[in-house]
Parts: structure tokens; sequence; C-alpha cells
């Protein structure tokens, strides 16, 4: 009986030293794929957006939007200048976005510099047939955008003062018969 005491007392020493041994290799080999791990310093990508770069010339900023797809610039709404702009794309590849639709919002990630020009620049992808690029700047911006020429990017101009091309013509003074002003459609006395 005192032999058979002892033997259960070594059996169960032994199952708690095979555990524990078993236990760390579990922690130690699982527990890295469960943590989050750290981030990339680059830039991060997302399922539209590439990269947003951007180069400072003389009296502007070049800045190139880049696309994991073939995008075409369509038009862009209000005219320059603006705290906010809507731009209109179009995907090129049918299936682009095929399986990850539907994207609605997504935001483009800006380094420390354009975070001092843009508040946000984000996809919305709401309506697939007229996706939209929604540039909100910090303040009022003069700017000019074109189609990229790898058909994989936006570029978008930023200017330091307004240039005639990116302003609207200001309204016609009309002289009427009379003498009087009108400016336009409200009439105005002299």
């Amino acid at each position: 009986m005192l032999f058979r005491h002892i033997e259960l007392k070594t059996m169960s020493a032994n199952r708690k030293q095979g555990i524990l041994p078993f236990l760390l290799c579990l922690f130690t080999g699982v527990m890295p794929f469960l943590l989050p791990s750290p981030t990339p310093a680059g830039p991060v990508t997302g399922i539209v957006f590439d990269t947003v770069s951007w180069e400072r010339n003389v009296d502007h900023y070049r800045i190139r939007i880049g696309f994991n797809y073939p995008v075409q610039y369509i038009l862009h709404y209000p005219p320059s200048p603006r705290d906010e702009v809507v731009v209109q794309i179009r995907l090129l590849e049918a299936n682009a976005l095929e399986g990850r639709l539907p994207v609605i919002e997504e935001s483009a990630a800006l380094d420390a510099m354009m975070k001092r020009l843009f508040e946000d620049l984000r996809f919305e992808g709401s309506v697939p047939e007229t996706p939209l690029v929604i540039l909100r700047f910090t303040h009022p911006q003069h700017f000019r955008i074109e189609q990229g020429g790898d058909w994989r990017s936006i570029v978008l101009y930023l200017f330091d003062e307004p240039r005639w091309s990116d302003v609207a013509p200001p309204e016609a003074e009309i002289i009427d018969e009379n003498g009087g002003h009108t400016q336009g459609g409200d009439e105005v006395r002299p």
C-alpha cells in the first residue's frame, strides 16, 4: 500500500512536468500569431488607394494620388479655389473591386506634410458606377486636377497664388440703355 501511494505521487508529478513544458511551447509558439504585429513605418496601402506622393516646385505642389487599379479622371466640382472638392473617377477594370464591394469609404494614408494641406482624402464608392474621391483641404486652395500618365493615378496641382485658368471669370457688368448698371441680373442703382 505504501508503494502504491508513492507510485501515484510520482505519476502525478510526471504529468505536471509534462504539462508545463507543453503549455510553455504552446504559448511561445502560438501567441505571437495571436497578438497584433507592429505596423511598418512606411505608408499604409488600402483596397483602393495605393500611395499619395508629393513634390514641391517653385510656386506649387504636385501631388500624385495613386490607386491600386486603373482609373480615369472624369470631372471635379466645384471650381477652384475651394476647401472641399469632389472628383469623379471611373474604375477601368470592370471587376476591380469584385469581391471587395461595397467599398463604401476609404481614407488615404497621408504623411505629416500632406496632413498640413489635407484634412481628409477619401474614396467614396457608395454608388459603384460613379465612384468619388473627396479632397478636403485645411484651407481654400487654388488647384488644377488632371489624369495621371500611368492610368493608376490622378495628379493634383496646388498653387500658391491663383492662375487665370483656375479662377472662374467674374460676372459681366451689363449697362442698360438708360445708364443703369446690372450685375448678374440684379440692378445696381447709381
